[in-house]
């Protein structure tokens, strides 16, 4: 997977990391268990599929193979921290001062 943040057009970061990661998977598996208990009783499921199974940065970031692809520096990174939510924005600082 490839996720990308964007702030009024401004490309912020690129993160990669495997579909196959733990938490993410986890999180999808709850989604698709939630709609499915849902279509039980249904007198048909013929077109019916799940449309929205989201997912936010706590279903990736411990992932171990977790790769940062794009980063604005720290410097930059500051002037949108007002656009990211504050756990994710911690996140993003640590990986500005690993690379």
């Amino acid at each position: 997977m490839l996720v990308s943040g964007f702030v009024d057009g401004k490309l912020i970061y690129i993160i990669e990391f495997p579909f196959s990661c733990d938490d993410f998977l986890n999180n999808l598996n709850s989604k698709i268990s939630k709609w499915q208990s849902k279509l039980q009783g249904s007198k048909t499921t013929t077109g019916q599929f799940l449309r929205s199974a989201d997912f936010d940065y706590k279903d990736y970031i411990n992932c171990p193979t977790l790769k940062i692809v794009y980063l604005l520096n720290k410097e930059e990174l500051s002037n949108y921290k007002q656009y990211i939510v504050k756990g994710f924005y911690s996140f993003l600082i640590s990986k500005t001062q690993e690379r």
